[in-house]
């Protein structure tokens, strides 16, 4: 249900489309090369060049338009810590519209409920019993 969720939000709003006037050629480059490695399924590699994308973002539509690549290709591979990241940095921005808002602000509260129940799993694994206090602390510490 989450990368549905995600998928959607980015299927409603739209995906960015990258113009001459809107971005520099480096940032088209490392955008580009991340899209032509998630329709290949690379998604490391896809992943690498969105965030190098990000990186050298100079205005809030490239801002946004890699934070977005980033959401897309972190749902398609399961990342749910860089769904979660990519999201906040997300609503950081300012020139979100207020439909935009709340549809992050949802898919947040997905993501981070997410997060918790990886974490419990992973405490289960590392042998913790559910409902003691050690294991909530290791939740906390796995979620932070």
């Amino acid at each position: 249900m989450n990368k549905f969720l995600i998928f959607l939000i980015l299927f409603l709003y739209g995906a960015n489309t990258l113009s001459a006037e809107q971005t520099s050629i480096e940032f088209a480059r490392y955008y580009n090369a991340s899209v032509s490695a998630y329709r290949t399924h690379d998604f490391e590699k896809s992943l690498s060049a969105a965030i190098d994308a990000n990186k050298i973002a100079n205005s809030p539509f490239e801002k946004k338009s890699s934070l977005k690549l980033i959401l897309v290709v972190a749902a398609a591979s399961s990342n749910v810590p860089l769904q979660q990241e990519a999201l906040e940095a997300l609503l950081q921005l300012s020139d979100l519209s207020p439909v935009e808002i709340t549809e992050f602000k949802k898919a947040l509260a997905h993501v981070s409920l997410a997060v918790v129940e990886d974490g419990k799993k992973k405490c289960v694994e590392l042998g913790f019993t559910p409902g003691t206090e050690k294991f909530g602390t290791c939740v906390l510490q796995l979620t932070k």
